[in-house]
């Protein structure tokens, strides 16, 4: 990517702990075994 290329790709700026808590949220969310499991990404 070149420099200035992935500015428009962030939308907002959170604090570090808000960001590691959406992440094992999302974790939980997708290795519970009552979720079904896909292999797409989802952005």
């Amino acid at each position: 990517m070149i420099v200035g290329e992935g500015v428009g790709l962030i939308h907002e700026i959170l604090p570090a702990g808000d960001v590691v808590r959406r992440m094992a949220q999302d974790a939980a969310t997708r290795l519970s075994p009552t979720t079904p499991q896909t292999t797409s990404i989802s952005g």
